[in-house]
């Protein structure tokens, strides 16, 4: 996927999101066309959160659009192939296209940017108030500022997980543990060839690529340079693939004198010109003895190679097209002797088929990743779990996946964009047939801090068993024995004005829900909605597991079999939870419950009781003659209980009722805007909130 350099925010503060942020890259408002979608996928038990017959007709015609591109293939479609390849003669007419001057004032700039980025990651290590901002992620991975995308060039390496992500070039982090990430200098970036895609890494650990003098393993890593020559007269970005090598995954060579490895298509003889060939996804084929690189962005295209440099045309499928492909076998029910690849649609759809090194071949069995907002449907945003990739060479044979949470357009929070949880994927039978399961890696108990539990308790309406339990870092697992409940589950980031995500299950209509609409702010266009998927129980149970954190609520259900992924913006102190039942009782087997630590600052730095951040909404609603509760929490957690006066401008429009802790309750007196300050008495710590008191409905956002 591409890297919108040029967009890039300097300051959490100033971040608005937009679409010129989302760059050149092809996420054009195309949507998957629905026609072509296997059977399986067409019953794949999605259904919308009472939308009227009228929205749902509109997006039918939006998703039939003869110019879209996202296509799921056909069953037995058929794939051409080619032994031909002159790539190193076609890669050498490409680079003849580009001059020596421009590669000198791209290497001169990236000095300068390389000195800029070591000098704000310095600045954010001593910086008390690190990662204290609102709705700044606590146990997911986000860059120290600015804009991110795609996961790139995920690889085990000398003991640690590396992970590079679209964020002006290939950014970089390393991990000991797939949680606490140290961020590094960037790995790539763009120079005379174009701008830096997304991509792939494996270990080379025979060498066969030569870049490793003493013959010790070392990294390649595939990208894709999307970028015109000055003779272009079309002005078209065209995709071209390539590689760089590194010996220790912190500082990467590009392979400058035989890149690009496969240039753009239209130098390779009986290919057609098409602009959209990139995120390459490189991994070794054991049955062929040889590299396979699955090359998409528009269609899927397989090629080959045993040294990693030249690279041998094998297949292209006309009906599968896609961003961001990952190509991977795993065993069924754990059995290594029956097997099925699994072709991922960038983390938003999958499909299960066959691959004999040269051909992806289906078998008319899929599913989605996940039940919440789609990528690919208008009514979502264009936002949700996206671009999906797994690591390489990873030691235990785990097959260990992480996505891109991509924020819709309108995005308030900070940091612009960030990381799922890492996710360990395995195929099971299930009544319907082999399907996808998805659970968190096992590394996110070493997060773990206080700990409740609950067995064999009977769940009645109005009682809360969780009365006392506040945050928002949390993960609760529970399982459920069905009564007489027509509703029961959990509401999680609650405030005082009704505010909370509902994540539940409707026995009535056997549907998982997934319920932000009254989760903090919501006037972002398509962000007020219901997530729902058709579920069973499982020998009449239900198991749900829960992950909060900040900004995001990621629920898992019926041992990953299904998931739901949300981006919430709740208020500082919306923290409280509530496990409900609706018109009935539900048994509960157990329930844990755990607090979650940060990975961006110690247990330490945390319990320091000096203020450093000041957190509150930037604007605010409050309807004539009504209350509404506001709140402003002080950060890190040992300064909490910290004192914050508040002041009014015009207290004819807006006036304080009362104060109860991090809670004001604000009183709409007449129509009209103020502003509202809270402040840290003895420190210069203040945020103002603007108010817009209304006698009818509120302002849009659009």
């Amino acid at each position: 996927m591409n890297a919108p350099g040029e967009g890039l925010r300097t300051t959490w503060q100033n971040m608005r999101l937009n679409r010129a942020m989302h760059g050149g890259k092809a996420m054009r408002k195309r949507t998957i066309v629905l026609n072509l979608i296997p059977v399986v996928l067409l019953a794949a038990r999605v259904t919308a959160a009472a939308e009227d017959a009228e929205v749902q007709e509109q997006e039918r015609v939006d998703a039939a659009r003869p110019d879209d591109k996202r296509q799921l293939g056909k069953p037995g479609s058929v794939a051409t192939s080619s032994d031909e390849f002159e790539g190193s003669a076609a890669a050498a007419e490409q680079r003849s296209h580009y001059r020596a001057a421009d590669r000198e004032r791209w290497r001169k700039d990236e000095e300068v940017k390389r000195a800029e980025y070591q000098e704000r990651i310095g600045r954010n290590a001593a910086n008390p108030a690190r990662c204290t901002e609102l709705w700044r992620p606590q146990y997911h991975f986000t860059p120290i500022e600015e804009w991110m995308n795609d996961p790139n060039g995920l690889v085990f390496f000398n003991g640690k997980w590396i992970m590079c992500l679209q964020h002006g070039g290939w950014g970089l982090a390393t991990s000991d543990d797939l949680f606490h990430w140290q961020h590094h200098d960037r790995a790539l970036m763009a120079d005379e060839m174009g701008s830096i895609w997304s991509g792939s890494s494996v270990v080379d650990r025979q060498n066969v690529s030569g870049f490793f003098e003493d013959g010790s393993p070392g990294i390649v890593a595939f990208f894709t340079y999307k970028g015109a020559s000055p003779e272009d007269q079309d002005g078209q970005r065209r995709g071209s693939q390539a590689i760089a090598y590194s010996t220790d995954g912190i500082h990467y060579t590009k392979y400058d004198e035989g890149n690009p490895v496969i240039p753009q298509l239209r130098y390779l003889e009986g290919h057609p010109d098409e602009i959209d060939f990139r995120d390459p996804k490189v991994f070794w084929h054991e049955p062929t003895q040889r590299w396979v690189m699955a090359v998409a962005g528009g269609k899927l295209r397989i090629w080959s190679s045993e040294n990693l440099k030249d690279w041998r045309f094998e297949s292209v499928d006309e009906n599968i097209q896609t961003e961001c492909p990952d190509l991977f076998e795993l065993p069924v029910d754990g059995n290594p002797a029956d097997t099925r690849w699994v072709l991922s649609h960038a983390g938003v759809i999958y499909q299960l088929g066959d691959f004999d090194g040269r051909r992806f071949t289906l078998l008319g069995i899929g599913g989605q990743f996940d039940f919440g907002p789609s990528c690919y449907l208008p009514r979502d945003g264009h936002h949700g779990v996206y671009a999906s990739q797994t690591w390489s060479d990873v030691p235990d044979g785990r097959r260990i996946m992480i996505n891109w949470l991509r924020p819709p357009e309108g995005w308030l929070g900070r940091p612009g964009g960030g990381m799922s949880l890492p996710l360990e994927l395995s195929l099971r039978t299930a009544p319907e047939g082999i399907r996808l399961f998805q659970q968190p890696v096992k590394e996110i108990e070493n997060l773990r801090g206080q700990h409740r539990s609950f067995e064999e308790v009977e769940i009645v309406p109005g009682q809360n068993l969780l009365d006392g339990l506040r945050g928002k870092q949390l993960e609760i697992a529970a399982e459920f024995e069905l009564r007489d409940a027509k509703r029961f589950g959990f509401k999680v980031l609650k405030g005082r004005n009704g505010d909370h995500a509902l994540v539940a299950y409707d026995a009535d209509a056997r549907e998982l829900v997934l319920d932000r609409t009254r989760c903090g702010w919501t006037r972002i266009p398509s962000f007020s909605r219901i997530y729902r998927v058709k579920a069973e129980p499982v020998e009449n149970r239900i198991t749900m597991r829960i992950f909060v954190d900040s900004a995001s609520v990621e629920f898992f259900a019926n041992d990953g079999r299904e998931k739901f992924t949300v981006l919430v913006l709740p208020q500082p102190a919306s923290d409280r939870v509530e496990l409900f039942s609706e018109g009935g009782s539900v048994r509960l087997i157990r329930l844990d419950a755990y607090e979650l630590h940060s990975v961006w600052r110690t247990e330490e730095e945390d319990g320091r009781t000096e203020p450093a951040t000041l957190q509150l909404w930037e604007s605010f609603d409050v309807p004539v003659g009504a209350t509404r509760w506001l709140s402003a929490r002080v950060a890190p957690a040992g300064a909490r209980n910290t004192p914050v006066s508040w002041g009014i401008e015009d207290e004819s429009i807006v006036s304080i009722e009362k104060q109860e802790g991090e809670w004001v309750q604000l009183l709409g007196r007449k129509a009209g805007e103020t502003a509202i300050t809270a402040r840290v008495p003895g420190t210069a710590l203040a945020s103002v909130c603007k108010l817009s008191c209304f006698t009818e409905g509120p302002k849009s956002e659009e």
